[in-house]
């Protein structure tokens, strides 16, 4: 019984990885450090996987329907599912940054402040706010845009 329950198991997880695939495909991921092809990569390396476990656990004639569906073709791994809408945030991002002038007036007189006044205002949280994301800052935005990154 053990056995049977764990072969409907493996087409369960097929098909799930099948799914998971296409979502990343049409909608990408939440992954912030890598982009959607290589998270695409991994789950066909899960697909093939779990071929692999139905074949070495399940006769051929058990074999699920989604067993002979064909993988998922290979992407490359820098793939973004929704490149042109994350490039025009970008630039639409770094457009407000350059633009809003309560932040430009609060950066330019940071050195100013007083440091207990910074500190009540909490200045330093509002001011740096895109910094604390890992890895952010208007620095890049601004490469990333003019590379076309995305």
């Amino acid at each position: 019984m053990a056995r049977k329950k764990e072969t409907e198991d493996y087409g369960k997880a097929l098909e799930r990885e099948f799914a998971q695939w296409e979502h990343y495909y049409e909608h990408g991921g939440t992954d912030p450090f890598y982009p959607d092809g290589v998270n695409m990569a991994l789950i066909r390396n899960h697909i093939a996987y779990y071929k692999r476990k139905i074949v070495e656990t399940m006769p051929p004639e058990s074999y699920p329907e989604v067993f002979y569906r064909p993988d998922p073709p290979e992407v490359d791994g820098n793939y973004f599912a929704r490149a042109g809408e994350i490039r025009s945030a970008a630039v639409e991002a770094l457009e407000r940054y350059r633009q809003d002038a309560n932040l430009q007036f609060l950066r330019e007189r940071h050195d100013f402040i007083h440091p207990r006044d910074r500190e009540n205002l909490r200045l330093e949280a509002f001011a740096d706010c895109a910094a604390r994301v890992k890895g952010f800052s208007p620095q890049r935005l601004v490469q990333a845009v003019q590379i076309d990154l995305f």
